[in-house]
């Protein structure tokens, strides 16, 4: 089993303590300043693997049906030939203000 913590990212942090198992696959998005990345994220306890990454610049349209839009293509896309997708994890830049 692997333990491992979340953050969220506010003051005070605050802890929740996360147990997987070693053949969970997590579908895992990077937003960036400029794109979004996807991949599936496999395994646990150290030996991690990514499938392969798909990424697609920020939508024209700065609406959040058209963010949530393109997230759940990429998903779907990263995860097309993948069973046991058990989870989704989400990493974008904290807001300055």
């Amino acid at each position: 089993m692997w333990n491992g913590l979340c953050y969220h990212d506010t003051l005070p942090r605050s802890e929740v303590r996360l147990t997987a198992g070693l053949e969970k696959s997590v579908l895992v998005f990077d937003v960036g300043g400029s794109h979004i990345s996807a991949a599936v994220c496999h395994g646990g306890a150290g030996a991690y693997r990514l499938s392969p990454v798909i990424s697609a610049s920020h939508p024209a349209e700065q609406t959040c049906n058209a963010f949530v839009s393109l997230l759940h293509s990429l998903g779907v896309e990263a995860s097309a030939s993948i069973d046991g997708v058990s989870g989704a994890a989400l990493a974008m830049p904290s807001s300055p203000w």
